[in-house]
């Protein structure tokens, strides 16, 4: 598949909030977008990606620490993470963060 990165301000909304990991306040952020074409994620796995240690690899490949680490930055930023996905068509993934 392919990957794509984009950054634009953007204003949050009410109904743009209600879709994020966790709640801000609105206004303008900067959305850095990451976008990938893989094969996406069913809903059970999606549900849990920014636990800390879940990961879907075999044992002893990969700690599973990645996305609850990113989302941890961002909070400790005063942003939050959305992120759509379709089994089969890949993965979206918005980090806002509140500009300087």
């Amino acid at each position: 598949g392919s990957l794509s990165v984009k950054s634009e301000l953007v204003r949050l909304d009410e109904a743009g909030i209600a879709r994020l990991i966790v709640p801000v306040a609105p206004e303008t952020y900067l959305d850095v977008s990451v976008t990938d074409t893989g094969s996406g994620m069913t809903r059970e796995i999606a549900e849990k990606i920014f636990e800390p240690f879940f990961t879907t690899k075999e044992n002893g490949k990969g700690t599973g620490l990645g996305l609850s680490n990113v989302l941890s930055m961002v909070r400790n930023h005063g942003g939050s993470i959305g992120f759509a996905t379709e089994l089969g068509k890949g993965t979206e993934f918005h980090l806002y963060f509140r500009p300087l």
